[in-house]
């Protein structure tokens, strides 16, 4: 008897074979991503044609599962009962003058290296100074943006954190 994987082989001249290792990775990546069971189907149909002759036609079907979709988006109620993806009730990050700060941390550096100039904390100091400086040296529109936008990136995750455990108490529930 002839190895079937010798026919496999045969069908459109090799294509079959070809296109079935990235079909199959297609379905491990969703299934690994999901978690969720998928399904490569391989059906070969064969029909009888001219006397000894065969006709054969390949299908290669995927399920490929996919991610649940969340559609829930938490939002606050402001005082004005409009809705805001904010928390009214967090504060907000105060206005920092990052001349001042370093300065004041110059100061209290110079004190702590007074006092013990190998101590950890004198190293730690040293190198928050450095970065206020550098802070204070390149301060500008972009770097305002960035802590503006780690910030709401904070706020975002934070959201996504309640979401979650919407979704999951409403799954319970």
């Amino acid at each position: 008897m002839r190895p079937f994987v010798d026919t496999l082989r045969d069908i459109r001249d090799g294509e079959l074979l070809g296109e079935l290792p990235r079909k199959l990775q297609e379905v491990v990546e969703a299934v690994q991503a999901t978690g969720k069971k998928g399904k490569l189907t391989i059906v070969l149909e064969l029909a009888p044609a001219k006397a000894g002759m065969f006709v054969l036609t390949d299908d290669v079907k995927q399920v490929i599962p996919e991610p649940e979709k969340d559609t829930t988006t938490v939002f606050f109620v402001t005082e004005e009962s409009d809705l805001s993806r904010r928390d009214p009730r967090q504060p907000k990050l105060p206005e920092m003058n990052t001349a001042e700060h370093l300065q004041k941390w110059q100061s209290g550096l110079e004190e702590v290296r007074e006092s013990n100039p190998q101590s950890n904390a004198t190293l730690w100091m040293e190198g928050y100074v450095f970065g206020l400086s550098h802070a204070a040296a390149m301060k500008n529109e972009q770097n305002l943006m960035t802590e503006l936008l780690e910030h709401r990136r904070k706020q975002d995750q934070r959201i996504a954190e309640l979401e979650r455990e919407l979704a999951a108490e409403k799954l319970q529930g």
